[in-house]
This record gives structure tokens, sequence and C-alpha cells, in this order.
């Protein structure tokens, strides 16, 4: 009775240790996979490739919507009533200094 248990034992550590090595397998595949897929566009953070010319080219979802627009120079920061700050090229809202 006592190698039954024995014997169910080894052959339960056998199976868990295949496992792990297939799931560490298994995360390296996945996070290649990830990896490579991810770093398929060439373009910056907030550029796009356009598909037809195959260049990057600014994002413009962004300024879609009126609510959503950029304040980049100061001329337009101070007609918002905002705050600019030359030394870093930023506008930020009065309060939140």
């Amino acid at each position: 009775m006592f190698q039954k248990k024995s014997k169910v034992a080894k052959v339960f550590i056998r199976l868990t240790l295949i496992f792990i090595v297939f799931a560490s397998f298994a995360v390296y595949i996945i996070m290649y996979a990830w990896i490579s897929n991810s770093s398929k566009n060439p373009c910056q953070e907030w550029y796009i490739l356009n598909t037809e010319t195959w260049e990057c080219e600014e994002d413009t979802s962004i300024n879609e919507n009126e609510n959503n627009t950029i304040l980049d120079d100061e001329e337009k920061c101070t007609e918002q009533g905002w705050t600019w700050y030359a030394e870093n090229n930023i506008c930020i809202l009065p309060d939140a200094q």
C-alpha cells in the first residue's frame, strides 16, 4: 500500500514539473508575440502610420473634438485664461499651481 502512494506522488511531482516547464515556455511565447506586435508601428507615440504613403503623420483624432483643444502657444493659452510657462512651453490651469 505504501508503494502505491509513493508512485502516485512521483507521478504527481513529474506532472507538476512538466506543467511548470510548459507554462514557462508559454509565457515566453506570449511575451515575444506581444513585443513583436507592439513594435510593428515605426512611428513615435503621437504619430500614426499612413498606409497609403507609408509615412508617419500626426494623429488628428485628438483635435476632432472642440472641447479637446490643445493650447500649444502663449497666445491661445492667455486667450483661454490659462497660465503660460515659457520655461517649459506648457500651458496649465491657473488653479493647478
